[in-house]
């Protein structure tokens, strides 16, 4: 099983909230913080069947859940385009839970106990 690790000096981006970002195998964690440093949203993204996924939790937005198109599969094309987002259907919320809880074991407190705390909201909250 990955756990997540910090990555230092991830990239910012102009306008957006500050990020931290965390990666294992097959794992990505991106947390969106204010400006004391409080986290306000985030970003999982997991491996499920070849298929990478991201559930993403906003507060004016709650719960998405998609897929990742990596932009590498487009026959024909010598650069890689950009990875875009693409709507998904249901979430195994019990699985990613546990996912979390062992990959998320080596976050600090706030972090972990943010995301689980959201991961922990009732299902019908999820926009796709």
């Amino acid at each position: 099983m990955s756990v997540l690790h910090e990555v230092k000096d991830c990239r910012q981006v102009r306008g957006e909230l500050p990020r931290r970002w965390f990666s294992g195998d097959n794992l990505d964690l991106i947390v969106w913080c204010n400006k004391i440093g409080v986290p306000v949203g985030f970003q999982f993204c997991y491996q499920d069947r070849r298929t990478e996924r991201a559930l993403t939790w906003k507060p004016e937005t709650g719960f998405q859940h998609t897929t990742v198109d990596d932009g590498e599969s487009s026959p024909g094309l010598r650069y890689k385009r950009t990875p875009v987002l693409n709507p998904d259907g249901p979430i195994d919320f019990p699985r990613l839970q546990k996912l979390f809880a062992l990959a998320g074991s080596n976050l600090p407190a706030d972090i972990a106990e943010f995301v689980a705390t959201r991961l922990a909201e009732p299902p019908q909250l999820v926009k796709s």
